[in-house]
């Protein structure tokens, strides 16, 4: 540090013309009291204790509001708070509180310019344009000012030598040995930051807002500048040396990648995952599978591509950092409202699993074939049993609306949860009654396509939706509904469009529909105004006439959205004003009259919410 202190002089001096503003380091307070232990026996009430059965060394924080950690050496620095936020330096095998400072702002352990080595803690103090340093204590020895103009954050390299920044049109590289700036490359997107350095740090990620808001990553060689790899979508990259851990959301699918600049990636092909933590410095990595009463946090080792180990917790840990073979856990126990730092030996929660759960990346161009046939056989299996027509993968692009491009889902886990999700929903309709929506189309069932995504070819439309109903010039009737979690509910609204046809052609219940809205009401007639809408008191209260603004655009979107929300729970609020409950009346006859249900007693599954069925 004594080498460095003088250039940081002489870089502010070359920056602002004048010398860095001395400022008093903060009393730095170490309690040196070891933190109190747990050994996980399931006293004190504790949640995490029960569930983890003594795989855990567990020491609470007492305090609730730590954000993450990151290693020190043989330390652990733990962030808490937002703003400011406070460091606290935990030592020792037997873990204690070494020393603690409250900084002037907010930062997290995420934040590309916060850098935790051997030497101490640096950070990027966004509000006064400053890096500061901190010793091994916490104990502030440096700051000094940065160019005004930098967006986000910068990244500081790890022999804090180069600081790499964004400015509103250029990616740029300051040595702060000879305080002397270098441009990498000149970028004109209405937002670029740092995302972070990889792989020794010779490449550096930009995270970029296209004009359209759409958000990109991009890698470039911090060399040169030159562009290396376009991610079409946000990325989370973690790396160490020769070594790297991806996860990219592809559609519903999320993507993990592993491998090192000269193999891979490998995909890690394991179908449950809900979260990721990677571990680089291990080769490891951490995913957790919902359960029934928490999660199933799987350790991998990705040099073998083994699942070695796994934890049952209650719900995923804020953040992980690995020691000597072991592992730091950071929890919040909802149970007792205060975070927990744990220690858990993956070595003593092994699972004697054998499978090898890396593999060749899966792609359009790649796809599991086996497992895509065996899709298509489940979906026929639905399909015969509901009286419809599922088409997955090539089959539900064969036809398509003018109006969008239809992109296929080619992920085995994807199409499996997405039919099971088709095939509950479907379960509530009443027997039949899909068959009967589809008389008079030429193939008498409803064609139901699952697909990754529904992209708009018309500026007359949304740019994406989550799903859309069309007629083919041989009157077939299309639903299309994107793999994800809105799938159900998009299945009960584009449906509707097909049953409304039916109600249409059948009887006038209909007819007068613009008559229950409010006097001086008039539809947009058009998809796009509805999404620039303020929020409307006819959305709520008393004196609720619509679900939402997109209900404003046309009747039959309005009535769509209706049997959406009717069909789904959780939805007595939006049905409580009289306008609404009209509405449902009205929609629910026109089902009756339309299907000769008049005499059924039964109460069907759109009819939940009506106060007089």
């Amino acid at each position: 540090m004594k080498r460095l202190i003088p250039l940081f002089m002489l870089l502010g001096l070359l920056l602002c013309g004048c010398g860095t503003t001395p400022v008093p380091p903060e009393e730095t307070a170490a309690s040196g009291d070891s933190l109190p232990h747990s050994a996980a026996s399931g006293s004190g009430g504790s949640l995490l204790e029960e569930r983890s059965e003594g795989d855990l060394q567990i020491y609470p924080l007492d305090r609730d509001d730590c954000t993450g950690m990151l290693p020190m050496g043989s330390d652990l620095i733990l962030f808490a708070g937002n703003d400011p936020t406070l460091l606290i330096k935990i030592s020792g095998t037997s873990p204690s509180i070494a020393a603690r400072t409250e900084l002037e702002s907010g930062i997290s352990p995420e934040n590309a310019g916060v850098h935790v080595s051997e030497k101490g803690v640096t950070y990027y103090d966004s509000q006064n344009h400053q890096l500061v340093f901190l010793d091994t204590s916490l104990k502030e020895v440096s700051r000094f000012s940065l160019p005004e103009d930098i967006q986000g954050s910068p990244a500081l390299s790890a022999d804090r030598r180069s600081l790499y920044y964004c400015t509103a049109n250029q990616l740029k590289v300051l040595d702060l040995e000879t305080g002397l700036t270098k441009l990498l490359k000149e970028m004109f997107f209405p937002e670029q930051t740092i995302g972070g350095l990889h792989c020794g740090d010779s490449v550096v990620e930009c995270d970029i807002v296209r004009d359209d808001g759409a958000v990109l990553t991009y890698f470039f060689s911090a060399e040169t500048g030159e562009t290396l790899w376009e991610a079409m979508e946000p990325l989370t990259l973690t790396s160490s040396e020769d070594f790297y851990f991806a996860l990219r959301a592809e559609g519903a699918w999320q993507e993990l990648l592993t491998g090192s600049p000269d193999l891979g990636p490998w995909a890690i092909l394991f179908d449950k995952v809900h979260s990721a933590i990677a571990l680089p410095e291990q080769k490891a990595a951490l995913l957790s599978e919902e359960t029934a009463d928490g999660v199933m946090l799987h350790y991998f080792d990705l040099t073998t591509g083994k699942r070695t180990a796994q934890l049952a917790l209650p719900a995923v840990p804020r953040s992980a950092v690995s020691d000597d073979g072991q592992l730091w856990l950071l929890y919040h126990d909802e149970s007792v409202g205060s975070d927990m730092l744990c220690r858990w030996d993956p070595l003593l929660s092994p699972t004697g699993d054998e499978t090898v759960y890396t593999g060749a990346r899966i792609t359009a161009e790649n796809p599991d074939t086996e497992g895509l046939l065996r899709c298509r056989q489940m979906a026929e299996d639905i399909s015969k049993a509901q009286g419809v027509d599922i088409r997955i993968w090539t089959d539900a692009i064969k036809e398509s609306s003018q109006e969008y491009a239809l992109t296929p889902e080619y992920h085995v886990s994807v199409l499996e949860e997405a039919l099971q999700t088709l095939q509950q929903a479907l379960d509530r309709y009443p027997q039949g009654f899909l068959k009967q929506a589809a008389q008079g189309t030429s193939s008498g069932a409803i064609r139901l396509c699952i697909l990754r995504s529904i992209e708009s070819t018309s500026a007359a439309m949304p740019d994406s939706i989550t799903g859309m109903q069309f007629w083919n010039k041989n009157e077939d009737a299309y639903v299309c509904l994107e793999a994800g979690a809105e799938l159900e509910r998009s299945l009960y609204r584009e449906i509707f469009h097909i049953i409304e046809s039916r109600v249409m052609s059948s009887c006038s219940a209909y007819d007068n529909w613009n008559a229950l809205n409010p006097d001086g009401f008039e539809y947009d007639y058009d998809y796009l105004s509805s999404l620039t809408r303020e929020d409307s008191p006819l959305t709520k209260g008393e004196n609720r006439a619509f679900i939402d603004c997109r209900s404003m655009s046309f009747p039959a979107e309005d009535r769509a959205i209706l049997m959406e929300y009717a069909m789904t729970e959780g939805n007595e609020d939006c049905f409580s004003s009289p306008i609404m409950q009209q509405k449902l009346q009205t929609l629910c006859a026109g089902i009756r009259q339309a299907f000769r249900l008049q005499d059924s007693a039964e109460v069907l599954p759109w009819e939940q919410y009506l106060k007089n069925p």
